[in-house]
């Protein structure tokens, strides 16, 4: 019987293929801000390096200061017997109001430096 720490081991790195990513809720944000920062997630081989993917993609958006909220799911979508490596990708996004858009500057340097 195995161990659950051997069965982890063959399900982080058993092989995947994204094969869909899908985005909602971008209303204002427009697709070629975001695609960007979304599409290293189709180079991902195994769960394991589509975890750490989804990790820096969530930084990156995060970055953009445009989201409130970010939440990312992985949807098996392996139905054939030649596509069961198959997985989606769901970005599900609340982008920010415009009230909440905000400006922070910072300099060395003193203000009156002639």
């Amino acid at each position: 019987m195995e161990s659950d720490n051997e069965l982890l081991r063959k399900i982080l790195v058993h092989d995947i293929r994204v094969k869909s990513i899908k985005l909602d809720g971008l209303r204002k944000v427009k697709d070629d801000i975001v695609l960007p920062h979304v599409k290293p997630l189709l180079k991902s081989k195994n769960l394991f390096a589509l975890l750490g993917q989804i990790n820096q993609t969530i930084g990156s958006l995060e970055s953009l200061d445009a989201f409130e909220a970010i939440d990312i799911k992985i949807d098996h979508l392996g139905k054939t017997r030649d596509d069961l490596n198959a997985v989606g990708v769901r970005i599900a996004v609340n982008e920010a109001s415009r009230r909440k858009f905000g400006v922070n500057l910072s300099s060395d340097q003193e203000l009156n430096d002639g």
